[in-house]
């Protein structure tokens, strides 16, 4: 377990907490004394729909999150049994090419996954044209298919290690989080508010923590790993 993994995880929720309540502050100190009991209670109301809002937006992308790391899991899983497949099928010289571009995803493809952004390891770009090299001295239809597979799923991975919420989304989830800290703090706000407030907000921060972690299938405290394809090299050698 990464240690900044473990900062960010707690630094979003602190961080969301501690904006939120500066915001409502401020908006206290400048509506002071401008907002009668109607408008209190009519602001109140719009700070909660706000939030409801922004909660609904949050479950939906931890949603689509979840499922994200479920496709992510199963294209390692599909990946490592193809990989199997094809070592039951090569001579022992192309076992060992194939041993090599698998501990190549894992050693150097892995980290670069989890980057911001992700992208491909040229180590294993290369140990994977090696791998082809290999297969076309084998040109059964069953290893051309089998590296056509790989070669997808390997696209897929890629694919599913960018599939995370858009800069706009953000944007769109900080202004309607500032605007209903705003109008919950436009009345005079007492320290038990201010606290209570912080702590809901503490609460919304560890949803969008759990979000970014739900992004990035390949990195932080919630990632997929790569043992599937360690057991693919730890396997004895078919007889």
């Amino acid at each position: 377990m990464d240690a900044n993994d473990v900062m960010r995880f707690v630094g979003i929720p602190a961080f969301v907490a501690l904006g939120g309540v500066a915001v409502s502050a401020l908006a206290c100190r400048a509506m002071r004394g401008r907002v009668d009991a109607d408008g209190a209670r009519f602001m109140d109301d719009l700070a909660r729909g706000t939030f409801a809002f922004v909660f609904f937006l949050l479950a939906f992308t931890v949603s689509e999150g979840r499922e994200n790391m479920s496709r992510a899991r199963a294209v390692v899983v599909e990946e490592s049994s193809v990989l199997r497949q094809m070592r039951r099928e090569l001579p022992e010289g192309g076992r060992v090419v194939l041993d090599a571009y698998a501990q190549s995803v894992i050693e150097d493809e892995w980290p670069t996954l989890g980057l911001l952004p992700p992208e491909r390891a040229p180590e294993s770009d290369a140990a994977f044209r090696e791998l082809i090299d290999v297969c076309t001295d084998h040109p059964e239809r069953s290893v051309d298919t089998n590296i056509a597979r790989l070669e997808h799923l390997r696209a897929q991975r890629v694919q599913i290690a960018h599939a995370g919420s858009p800069p706009a989304f953000w944007a769109v989830i900080g202004v309607l989080m500032v605007a209903a800290c705003a109008l919950y703090g436009a009345v005079v706000t007492t320290t038990a508010r201010r606290r209570a407030l912080g702590a809901y907000l503490a609460g919304f921060g560890l949803v969008i923590a759990l979000v970014v972690e739900l992004e990035r299938p390949f990195a932080g405290l919630i990632r997929v790993k790569s043992d599937a394809l360690a057991d693919v090299v730890k396997a004895p050698d078919p007889r």
